[in-house]
């Protein structure tokens, strides 16, 4: 997701809400953010990858613990990008294979990013 204020590609997700385990938390925000329905990969109910990370974009920093699940996709699937919702907080998105995340600088991704797929290549 090409996110506006963090001015990088950052894979989708959001919040927890109060009294929300973060697996639905996880699935809700798919469903939200892309309007596709959510299928986890690998039925690996806890997350795949932790971070802790200053965000830092057009305004100020501050820390988010980022919880990464895997789900599954079809890259040739749209997301929704027409909403006015969508269009609040990204300018665009794109579907990316591991190759080409890893020859892109990670200054353009999250900066766990290139750590999160070299990591989920080995597991796959």
């Amino acid at each position: 997701m090409d996110h506006k204020n963090a001015l990088k590609k950052l894979p989708s997700g959001g919040h927890i809400d109060i009294d929300e385990m973060p697996l639905a938390a996880a699935e809700r925000e798919i469903e939200e953010e892309l309007g596709i329905e959510s299928k986890l990969a690998f039925q690996l109910e806890v997350p795949f990858f932790v971070t802790v990370t200053e965000t830092v974009g057009l305004t100020p920093g501050h820390i988010d613990v980022s919880l990464w699940y895997v789900f599954a996709g079809d890259a040739a699937a749209t997301v929704n990008s027409h909403t006015e919702e969508f269009k609040k907080e990204f300018t665009g998105y794109h579907w990316l294979g591991f190759d080409e995340i890893l020859a892109k600088p990670i200054k353009e991704f999250d900066v766990n990013m290139h750590r999160f797929v070299l990591k989920l290549k080995k597991f796959l």
